[in-house]
């Protein structure tokens, strides 16, 4: 079974930026053993939407559980195959998303904007092949690799509900769910999928962190120290000392020092790594 195959930890924590301007934490996370497939999600809210955190939780949630219902009744996992069940998870959450936007009143339009706006990237794990799919911008590492779908012009990545109302960013395609690599799931040993905010976890390794004497991990740690998956909150918890800030007051000069977290933008990852034996 699939789940006797993978560990899997995960954590999310709000950025500092956020927290200076008293917003919630707009990203979000799914993980799924089913029957055919282990299916990993995370989502990144629109940072200019007054609610995103919403569509972020409820998208990851309904797409999440579209891709293992159809995933479950699959059994050919070619590219093409899975092509068209990422193409009829996205119609589902989208219809979903209608249902909702519609029942909630007002402009549609103008709710969408404002709840419903999300990235989402994620993979695909079966017993024989496995995908990393996106829309939107994010990290991933396969196997220590870094994959990196840079940001988009003027910070406007093609969310996935766009597809639901006018937009100027572009055609239909740019909103569908693109797989950008796969391999023999034989060949996967590690993965980290991310939100956009894990480029600043990359680029704080070995920064001090701030009140204590250790600095940030290398990336490869996160799948290789075995804490992170018997405690199913030592990740977050590892972030949040990553992002923590911590002011001094130094007697002597009167002056308040402040030693700053490390992670300005909300920051989400799940990480997988096959079991040893």
């Amino acid at each position: 079974m699939l789940k006797d195959k993978w560990e899997v930890a995960s954590g999310t924590i709000i950025g500092k930026d956020h927290i200076h301007s008293q917003k919630n934490n707009q990203d979000a996370w799914r993980v799924i053993v089913g029957e055919k497939a282990l299916v990993v999600l995370v989502s990144d809210g629109c940072s200019a939407g007054m609610h995103s955190e919403v569509g972020a939780n409820l998208g990851a949630g309904i797409l999440a559980e579209s891709l293992n219902r159809n995933l479950a009744k699959m059994d050919d996992f070619s590219v093409s195959a899975l092509e068209a069940v990422l193409e009829r998870s996205r119609q589902d959450t989208l219809a979903a998303i209608r249902i909702l936007a519609n029942a909630m009143g007002g402009s549609f339009s103008q709710t969408i904007e404002d709840y419903f706006l999300f990235t989402a990237l994620g993979a695909i794990i079966t017993n024989q092949e496995t995908f990393l799919f996106a829309v939107g911008d994010g990290m991933f590492f396969l196997n220590g690799e870094m994959i990196e779908l840079l940001p988009f012009a003027g910070n406007k990545p093609p969310y996935l509900a766009y597809a639901l109302v006018n937009t100027t960013l572009g055609g239909p395609d740019l909103f569908r769910l693109r797989i950008i690599r796969s391999l023999p799931t034989e060949q996967l040993e590690n993965l980290i999928v991310g939100t956009d905010g894990m480029k600043d976890l990359v680029q704080a390794q070995g920064l001090k962190m701030s009140g204590q004497t250790e600095v940030v991990k290398p990336v490869e740690e996160l799948w290789q120290d075995d804490r992170f998956f018997k405690n199913p909150d030592q990740l977050r918890r590892y972030l949040t000392q990553v992002n923590r800030e911590l002011k001094i007051f130094d007697q002597r000069t009167g002056v308040i020092k402040v030693e700053p977290g490390h992670l300005p933008d909300d920051t989400t990852l799940v990480v997988v790594r096959r079991k040893e034996g």
